[in-house]
């Protein structure tokens, strides 16, 4: 029984060792550094956040798949290594993974006039060898000097090959993060199609009769 679950329809889909090519570079965290390449994410495909010109505002979280139908603003990356691999490094990258989703997050929420609630989990990721999983819930701050600070916060970590009950507990915790992680994607994708129509509606009124 797999540990990841994966969820039922087209819009809503997971992509495997795709690189964000199209996010913007030198913005703090990722100044003289390579795009983020998760080895998983799950999240919505652009053509769902319409109309065009919306599409347009969430390029930079956009990651290119194959097929010409890219996803956008990902609340949930993961990175895989083998038994034998380096777990530090690992969650090091799902932390550089877990920038580049709240940087995208919070520009989406900025484009609405409403920043990202401070110090309240936004993305989520983990990292998994086969063996060990390790979940992380990750949100960031403004410094007072203006630097934005990203913020990593583990909840849960388990040898989940042990025996039954830890491997369907870790489940459970995948699973939830998963759930967590859409339910966080499907309110922000509705609140940014929401002001995009209100704002519309404001700039083009309809003339009573």
């Amino acid at each position: 029984m797999p540990l990841l679950c994966r969820f039922t329809g087209e819009s809503y889909t997971q992509v495997y060792r795709r690189k964000f090519t199209m996010f913007p570079s030198n913005v703090g965290f990722n100044d003289g550094l390579s795009p983020a390449k998760p080895d998983f994410i799950e999240a919505y495909v652009a053509k769902t956040f319409k109309p065009n010109s919306l599409i347009r505002l969430l390029r930079g979280s956009a990651v290119p798949i194959p097929g010409g139908r890219p996803i956008a603003l990902a609340h949930i990356a993961g990175e895989f290594r083998r038994l034998s691999g380096d777990m530090e490094c690992a969650m090091y990258q799902a932390a550089y993974d877990a920038a580049t989703l709240i940087y995208a997050r919070n520009q989406a929420c900025l484009a609405m006039g409403k920043p990202d609630a401070a110090k309240v989990a936004g993305v989520g990721t983990f990292v998994s060898n086969g063996n060990q999983v390790h979940i992380s819930v990750h949100y960031a701050t403004n410094h007072t000097l203006g630097q934005t600070v990203y913020h990593h916060c583990p909840i849960f970590s388990d040898n989940f090959l042990l025996d039954n009950a830890r491997f369907t507990l870790t489940r459970k915790h995948l699973r939830n993060l998963q759930e967590w992680a859409m339910e966080n994607a499907t309110s922000l994708k509705n609140n940014l199609i929401a002001h995009y129509r209100a704002s519309q509606a404001r700039q083009n009124p309809v003339e009573p009769e």
